[in-house]
């Protein structure tokens, strides 16, 4: 019973010695090897990654002060890739309202292209401060499997009564100055028990 599993281990054995061997031997003289030669290549210059699509919005002459009318536009830039349906949407706040022209618009534009998509008369008729939402969606089915939804990126528009701002960081309201005590005042009193 006992030599029935001896055959087994030295097959195992001898197959295990001859492939951690055969490797090692050196090969008699005449024998061809075979020699392969690695030449370097050049890779293929790769071109820059452009941005598929940039929408820019603004008030190109300046934002409208209380009771005035400016434009508002937004382009989108195509530097990288055609981009086919493509929408964007605008979103006027409470202080603002569209006096002329479109707040959406849906479509396609070709790469490298730089095309104003709306142009809206936009009339203020309340000081503060508003913020315009620009919303955009595309299809990623058309675009390279490319997925662009916004939830909106704001334009901020700071509208007094003779002048307006805008820009895309929001405004800063200076601080409020503390009140220190005068110098002829004495601090209070410190009490102890």
């Amino acid at each position: 019973m006992a030599w029935q599993g001896l055959p087994r281990k030295l097959a195992f054995f001898i197959s295990f010695v001859v492939i951690m061997l055969v490797p090692g031997c050196p090969l008699p003289s005449g024998t061809i090897t075979p020699s392969i030669t690695l030449t370097p290549t050049t890779p293929p210059a790769t071109p820059p990654m452009l941005p598929p699509v940039k929408v820019l919005a603004s008030f190109p002459n300046g934002a409208p002060a209380l009771n005035k009318t400016k434009e508002f536009v937004v382009i989108v830039q195509t530097p990288g890739q055609q981009v086919t349906d493509l929408s964007v949407t605008i979103d006027l706040p409470v202080g603002l309202e569209r006096v002329g022209g479109e707040l959406s618009w849906f479509g396609a534009i070709p790469r490298g292209s730089e095309v104003t998509i709306i142009s809206a008369s936009v009339k203020a008729i309340k000081t503060g401060n508003h913020s315009v939402i620009v919303n955009r969606n595309q299809d990623p089915a058309k675009n390279l499997g490319m997925f662009w939804a916004s939830t909106g990126f704001p334009i901020y528009v700071l509208v007094g009564e003779n002048s307006a701002q805008w820009g895309t960081d929001p405004p800063r309201i200076p601080p409020i100055p503390t009140q220190s005590p005068k110098p002829t005042e004495s601090p209070p009193p410190i009490w102890t028990p």
